[in-house]
């Protein structure tokens, strides 16, 4: 876009001035004095060290990453023994044990459900313990 209007300026200089001298025209000039590209100073030439990134790892850090994991865990653990009792209730003959079986997988279903969420919430306090602008 530039170098469009670089060149009708060019045209139009030509025009006004009927063959007379390029120099004559200032709009040359002044299309290279807009130069944004140009260093104003040499400090910003000088190699900046680059600062060690750390993880700022402050209290709700780690209560949020604490809760995240050992939830997860919990979850897991519950999801597994619910598949178990399921997998159990499938296979048993007995119908009071069945019932049995059935009630132990919906108690570790549900427990699962709670330990995910509780999973999603240590989470969020992770995500927003990150957050610098308090």
């Amino acid at each position: 876009m530039r170098s469009i209007a670089f060149f009708i300026s060019i045209l139009v200089c030509f025009e006004l001035t009927l063959g007379q001298n390029l120099e004559s025209c200032n709009l040359l000039s002044a299309s290279v004095a807009r130069d944004s590209l140009a260093i104003k100073s040499v400090e910003y030439l000088q190699a900046q060290p680059a600062s060690p990134h750390r993880l700022n790892w402050n209290k709700r850090t780690t209560i949020g990453f604490g809760i995240m994991v050992l939830s997860a865990a919990l979850g897991l653990y519950c999801h597994n023994q619910a598949e178990q009792a399921y997998r159990d209730y499938l296979h048993c003959g007995s119908y009071q044990r069945m019932q049995r079986l059935f009630a132990r997988a919906q108690r570790y279903d549900r427990l699962t459900g709670w330990a995910y969420g509780v999973m999603e919430v240590g989470f969020v306090i992770t995500v927003f313990s990150f957050d610098r602008s308090k």
